[in-house]
């Protein structure tokens, strides 16, 4: 298995070998910028300027600004070396000079050279992201608030970036970085360091990953999610932040300041992504499967200009329509949302007790099992499940191990969207919440029982339950169903009857010959029609054929085998409640003479609505 690798300098990729964690992670942004006071000693900052040894990593951190928002144009921010100089408590793992390894002083001292010809040429966002990546992958990845003694045995310490490693100073190692015995600790009025012989190695999680991009062909997944202002925000909270003193201009400077990370996207997801305490398996498709699964998927969220909404009980149609939609717009971000909200999967959601420390397994999981089901309620059919194949949806792709999980970078997207973003719905006739309108008739809903169930039928439904629709003697009856979020495409439609004579109730006998009471068989007919929301017909044929009730036994009736939506009823902006619905209709004229008055309604179990597989 692969760990993700430094791939990309330009990008200022630090990537080194992943730790799989699961420890609770900050989503906050803490930063304390506050003089120092203490007189009881040197400081941080002032121990690693005076140390020699320590000189590329003074100057640094000398250089590299704390960022607390990237389009902060301040140039006078404050720089690391100052956060080590101030009062607060830290403990600092510093690495000597000529222990960097692959990515030596040098390189980061380049970025920063970037930052400050960006900062020269007024791009302030530019410069401040790359000071914000060398102090999050970089200093922030040897520093720690509060002390962390030297007692023996193993610690876990949560960096200031929010990693979480290990630290064993009966080993001499921290985050798998020996630690050089020769200098000790070095005491400070602010807290303690300790000398490294290497750098301690940057572990991306999942959000860092997509952010950072490092192999440069997740341009468009980091374009919606990272790169978009009103998807992804940093907002100053000043309610959780801790204030200080005012400035000469009156302005208070806040001695702690918390930054509050929102994505409205990401948030919906169920799926904390940025999160070092929770594990996650991601599948992040390339720019080309992007493409492919976009096209596949928009297809879905087809829009009509105008939907009629607000059903009225009186006439059976929707009372208002809805201005023109910006349906391009609407299937843009519904198609983007969709995706990005579905790449995410959590063990707590499998149906089998797997341990999260268990790499092997988790991955067996994923890739082989039937189905799996995104955190936002997806799921993944894995039509290879009987060949012993993997879901098609990994793309046969290697996983790279991130600090919070697993990536699966898929290069191209195969997986058919029916029965994943297009769903399968039954619609239960437990209840009646799906029940628009009974047009000629009555409802009423039928619990089984010992003594009113027909002991001549066989069949059983969940919870004894079903709706019976009990027809005007003298009307024809309609029963209008609403069918929620549709999607555009092709649609199986079934329903599933019961005789009408399963209850007692509606049982029609009569005496035979030898004084006994006799079961007759109704011949129910019914037909059905399928209409948009603004009544008109899905389908070419207005209504189906006549099909008739079966009178021994609960069947399942197609309705219609592959019903075409040309419009999509998901995702529609809030206040338009749409819908197209179905219209199961007994009429009197489909019924013989003789058995008008035996025929008294329709027993419905459920109506299932699948999508096709093409």
């Amino acid at each position: 298995m692969n760990n993700l690798l430094y791939r990309n300098p330009i990008k200022g990729a630090c990537l080194g070998a992943m730790l799989l964690l699961g420890l609770t992670a900050c989503t906050d942004d803490h930063f304390d910028i506050t003089p120092a006071t203490s007189t009881s000693g040197s400081t941080l900052w002032q121990n690693i300027a005076s140390r020699p040894e320590l000189s590329s990593f003074q100057e640094i951190l000398s250089r590299t600004k704390v960022i607390r928002k990237v389009d902060d144009q301040n140039i006078n921010t404050q720089h690391y070396s100052d956060l080590l100089n101030s009062a607060q408590t830290f403990t600092l793992w510093a690495p000597l000079n000529g222990t960097y390894g692959q990515f030596s002083p040098e390189y980061y001292l380049a970025r920063l050279n970037e930052a400050d010809a960006l900062q020269g040429e007024g791009k302030y966002v530019e410069s401040n992201k790359i000071h914000e990546e060398v102090g999050t992958q970089f200093i922030q990845n040897h520093l720690a608030r509060f002390n962390f003694e030297t007692e023996p045995g193993e610690q876990q310490v949560r960096l200031l970036n929010s990693k979480v490693c290990y630290y064993d100073m009966a080993k001499g190692l921290f985050n798998g970085v020996k630690i050089n015995s020769d200098y000790g600790r070095i005491v400070s009025s602010n807290g303690m360091m300790f000398m490294l012989d290497g750098r301690s190695p940057f572990s991306y999680n999942i959000y860092e990953y997509i952010e950072t991009n490092p192999d440069g062909n997740l341009e468009k997944v980091n374009e919606i999610l990272i790169q978009d202002p009103e998807v992804n925000k940093k907002e100053f909270n000043e309610y959780a932040s801790t204030p200080g003193a005012t400035d000469e201009n009156g302005h208070i400077i806040y001695v702690d300041s918390v930054w509050t990370k929102t994505n409205t996207i990401l948030d919906y997801t169920g799926a904390s992504v940025s999160n070092e305490d929770s594990l996650y398996i991601a599948v992040i498709p390339s720019d080309a499967a992007w493409d492919k699964a976009y096209e596949a998927v928009s297809a879905l969220y087809t829009y009509n200009k105008t939907y009629k909404y607000d059903w009225n009980t009186t006439n059976n149609t929707m009372g208002k329509t809805s201005e023109t939609l910006n349906i391009d717009s609407l299937q843009e971000f519904n198609t983007k949302a969709a995706l990005i909200r579905s790449m995410f999967f959590t063990p707590g959601q499998f149906d089998e007790e797997i341990s999260r420390s268990d790499s092997a397994a988790l991955i067996d999981y994923v890739l082989y099992h039937d189905s799996l089901r995104s955190t936002n309620g997806v799921y993944y059919y894995n039509p290879k499940t009987g060949n012993n194949g993997s879901n098609p949806l990994f793309n046969n792709q290697k996983p790279l191990k991130a600090s919070n999980g697993y990536i699966f970078p898929v290069t191209d997207y195969t997986l058919p969207t029916s029965y994943s973003f297009q769903k399968k719905n039954e619609i239960d006739f437990r209840y009646t919440y799906n029940v628009l309108n009974v047009k000629g008739g009555t409802s009423n809903k039928i619990l089984l029982t010992d003594a009113n169930k027909n002991p001549l039928i066989e069949s059983t439904v969940p919870d004894n339950t079903y709706t019976f629709f009990r027809k005007d003697p003298s009307n024809n009856m309609e029963v209008y169903i609403r069918l929620d979020n549709i999607m555009a495409g092709k649609y199986k439609i079934s329903v599933q009857l019961l005789p009408n004579r399963i209850c007692e109730d509606y049982n029609w006998t009569e005496e035979g010959e030898e004084g006994e009471e006799i079961s007759l068989p109704q011949h129910t007919p019914f037909r059905a029609q399928l209409k948009y929301d603004d009544g008109k017909n899905v389908t070419k044929k207005a209504q189906t054929d006549v099909m008739y009730v079966d009178d021994d036994g609960l069947q399942t009736y197609v309705l219609y085998e592959a019903a075409e939506f040309t419009r999509s009823y998901a995702g529609l902006p809030s206040g338009i409640n749409s819908f197209p619905y179905l219209v199961l209709r007994l009429v009197t004229n489909d019924i013989e003479k003789e058995n008008r008055t035996k025929v008294n309604g329709l027993s419905v179990v459920r109506v299932l609505v699948e999508p096709v597989r093409e």
